[in-house]
């Protein structure tokens, strides 16, 4: 079923909660690799785990501490204020293993079958480089029936079978009872431009490698093929 059908049976107990299939059936395992090291195996004796890992940078790439970007959103001591930074709070739950963080920011009306044992198990392969976020809106008509969603673009850099690999994905967020809530995300497919280089994302929204476009390919938005060089477009 389409994603915007989806999101237009909220309440009707559907059991597709987490947004498209490459994202949530990569769901991060824990792992301190994104900044810290190998010292988080001995954060020191005058130094707790908890403390440790709050004074390292997020692993959202806002270049804060954890202590003063997700942490207190994930440790459930405040709420995100918006979209984009719940966004970012769910990546790093991933990044960290936290996922309870991730049920329970997860909209109500669309948690049946989503639990942490399952996300954990999902992920367990899986080691989350870095977040590169995207394009944001506020109110976007994306719903079936025209209903308004907060959206928000992005792309995960990860690690898997030892290939580091990427993928993309359009996800929609929701308020309820005056708190925002992830609702379901749809994977950015086909040609992608990332930091000027063009990349193919495919019908999944997975690009193993990042691997930059070569040689011709065929854009269906324009219904034409193109020639890249190195993630270039030549024509």
């Amino acid at each position: 079923m389409p994603a915007a059908s989806r999101r237009s049976q909220a309440g009707s107990g559907r059991a597709r909660l987490t947004g498209s299939a490459a994202f949530h059936a990569l769901a991060a395992r824990q792992t301190i690799g994104y900044a810290v090291g190998k010292d988080m195996a001995h954060p020191g004796p005058r130094q707790t785990k908890a403390a440790f890992f709050m004074s390292k940078l997020c692993p959202c790439g806002s270049g804060l501490s954890f202590a003063d970007c997700c942490g207190p959103y994930i440790d459930g001591a405040a709420w995100p204020a918006d979209a984009e930074t719940l966004m970012r709070s769910r990546y790093a739950a991933y990044a960290l293993g936290r996922y309870a963080w991730l049920v329970e920011s997860t909209h109500p009306d669309f948690r049946e079958g989503l639990s942490a044992e399952k996300l954990a198990e999902q992920g367990k392969d899986v080691h989350w480089l870095r977040l590169e976020m995207g394009r944001c809106e506020n109110d976007a008509p994306v719903g079936e029936n025209g209903e308004l969603y907060d959206t928000v673009e992005f792309r995960a850099f990860y690690e898997l079978d030892g290939i580091p690999r990427q993928l993309g994905e359009k996800s929609f967020f929701r308020r309820k009872d005056d708190k925002m809530y992830y609702v379901d995300g749809v994977a950015l497919t086909g040609l992608q431009k990332i930091d000027g280089y063009y990349y193919d994302f495919g019908e999944n929204g997975v690009c193993p490698g990042r691997a930059k476009l070569n040689g011709f390919y065929y854009d269906s938005s324009v219904q034409a093929y193109r020639y890249f060089t190195a993630g270039v477009m030549a024509i």
